[in-house]
């Protein structure tokens, strides 16, 4: 179920990068404008600049919808989010959008691929890899979703030359400077990616080689140092090196709450999450592990609410936490604000619904006993 969620969210973010990328567009005609109104020519302005603004305010409306469509994915509504998916394609197309039009197709190919349509989902990557940049993560990740559809379909020999066709684009992507770009941050996503399909694949040190390579490029991103962590702990003997990485993911998380950075919602979430599960794992319960989830969970109520699905985790990975360290009364506070909150979102959360409210009683009964 991690893996399933990981690749969703991951799905998303990757979007996400893509449709940042593709709101650059705009700045040409906003270029237009000013050139125009520095010469002047304040006639030949105005049309420019009510050109400018019409699609800018298109664009505001599609991010919008896209946002909305990463929602309903990640609820698991799979078939609305493809029809609204196929509205995005519309009006990219009519607004000769191409960029952003490109992007809605992969996200339409993911999305046929969580609907269960692996046929018509290889036909549209097939299609849309021989109109993709060589040598670029978007290629890399297209490969990688042909190679999830092989998987799906039995042909795992297939599945696993296609990663590996995915990794090598990857390797030859060339990076102009030394900071941290869109570019190495969609790439280090990707080897996640392929990383979470090797670890399906029961290929665990595949796995984590992708994961060092995602580490590599982006050194300060949390989420490889987790899932290397939840790799190494389905063997034994590996709790030392676990809790290496699980340390060092640690301090990177406190060193970004700390300096108020504002996370986006999907990495925060995920970055819970998978702490949460590690911590568990590893039986590291110190206060500072306490202390870093009420850090997360404080950020995630101030900038999404109380109801929001980031913060519904975190409440329940803090509320894991306090019942490891035997702090039940609190646990049981944290776990009624996680039903009422899913109770809000049902029926789309049911299953989920009823699994905390099964925790819930467990607390209720342990407290009472």
């Amino acid at each position: 179920m991690m893996n399933n969620i990981r690749r969703v969210v991951g799905n998303a973010l990757v979007q996400q990068l893509k449709f940042k990328h593709s709101l650059l567009h705009t700045d040409t005609k906003v270029t237009s404008v000013s050139k125009y109104v520095q010469d002047s020519n304040f006639k030949q302005a105005l049309p420019h600049s009510l050109k400018a603004f019409e699609l800018q305010k298109t664009e505001l409306s599609t991010q919008a919808l896209l946002e909305n469509i990463v929602q309903l994915t990640t609820l698991g509504r799979h078939e609305e989010a493809l029809e609204k998916n196929a509205l995005l394609q519309t009006i990219s197309r009519n607004l000769d959008f191409s960029f952003q039009l490109y992007c809605a197709r992969v996200q339409a190919a993911g999305l046929l691929i969580n609907c269960g349509k692996l046929d018509e989902a290889l036909k549209d990557l097939m299609g849309i890899v021989g109109e993709t940049l060589e040598d670029s993560s978007d290629k890399a990740f297209l490969y990688l979703q042909i190679a999830n559809v092989l998987y799906r379909q039995g042909k795992g020999v297939d599945a696993k030359a296609w990663l590996t066709l995915a990794s090598n684009v990857l390797e030859m992507i060339k990076f102009e400077d030394e900071g941290l770009d869109l570019n190495k941050m969609a790439t280090a996503a990707v080897y996640c990616h392929i990383s979470i399909l090797y670890e399906e694949m029961s290929e665990l040190v595949l796995a984590a080689d992708m994961l060092n390579r995602a580490l590599a490029i982006h050194n300060r991103w949390i989420v490889p140092s987790t899932q290397i962590t939840e790799l190494l702990l389905q063997f034994e003997g590996n709790e030392p090196l676990a809790k290496s990485y699980l340390t060092r993911a640690v301090m990177l998380l406190k060193e970004v709450i700390d300096s108020g950075t504002k996370y986006f919602e999907i990495d925060l979430e995920d970055i819970s999450k998978l702490l949460g599960t590690a911590y568990l794992k590893t039986g590291l319960m110190e206060m500072s592990a306490v202390e870093i989830l009420l850090k997360a969970k404080d950020i995630a109520f101030a900038s999404c609410g109380p109801n929001d699905r980031v913060s519904i985790w975190i409440c329940w990975n803090l509320a894991e936490a306090y019942f490891k360290t035997q702090r039940i009364s609190l646990a049981i506070d944290l776990m009624r604000e996680v039903v009422e909150a899913l109770e809000r979102h049902e029926p789309s959360v049911e299953e989920l619904c009823k699994s905390a409210r099964n925790s819930l009683q467990m607390l209720e009964d342990m407290d009472q006993s």
